[in-house]
């Protein structure tokens, strides 16, 4: 049984945790939990110049981040909840921001509990394959985390397929689960519709 009150006090007291989440498990903090944050660059021993993505529970809490207008937010209601992650300009307009929408039993569960985004990024060495294998994540992690949520991942497969929505017209950044040639095509299609 999981304790998803348990979960939301690790993430508010600046701790780290293994979750799954679409295809992969993640490492993850709270969104604005810097003692967190760079605590996971130095488990993945990663360059601190490159950002996390962060996931959301709702169009709302993303709003509060980055800039959503409502054309772009009509369009994506197709997409999200799901597994694509949309870079947008932050509110500030200082910099961009990777966000998903994630639709998971879990994730869904957890974002009941909490009201701030989360901090996500494959579990791996920087340079090394993410790994699904929770033993393998439990043998190499279980000393750098605070917890690890020993569900699988839903569907295990491709990663999230990643655009830039910065500008008016989305472009690929990496492709995934989701055809980036069929959001294209429905994308034009939606801007034609509504003129």
């Amino acid at each position: 049984m999981i304790n998803y009150l348990e979960i939301k006090k690790i993430l508010e007291d600046d701790k780290i945790i293994i979750y799954p989440t679409e295809a992969l498990y993640g490492l993850g903090c709270k969104f604005d939990s810097q003692r967190a944050i760079e605590n996971i660059y130095k488990i993945k021993g990663r360059n601190n110049n490159k950002p996390f993505l962060l996931l959301v529970g709702s169009f709302e809490m993303a709003q509060k981040i980055v800039e959503i207008d409502k054309k772009k937010k009509k369009f994506l209601e197709k997409y999200w909840p799901g597994h694509l992650t949309v870079i947008f300009n932050s509110k500030d307009k200082k910099e961009t921001i990777a966000i998903r929408y994630p639709n998971t039993l879990f994730l869904n569960n957890l974002f009941k509990k909490i009201d701030f985004p989360i901090v996500s990024t494959s579990v791996n060495r920087s340079g090394e394959i993410p790994s699904n294998d929770i033993l393998e994540i439990k043998r190499l992690f279980s000393k750098d985390v605070d917890l690890i949520i020993d569900i699988k991942p839903d569907k295990i497969g491709k990663a999230s397929t990643i655009i830039d929505f910065t500008k008016d017209i989305p472009s690929l950044i990496r492709e995934g689960d989701i055809s980036f040639s069929e959001l294209l095509k429905d994308y034009k299609n939606y801007k034609e519709f509504i003129g």
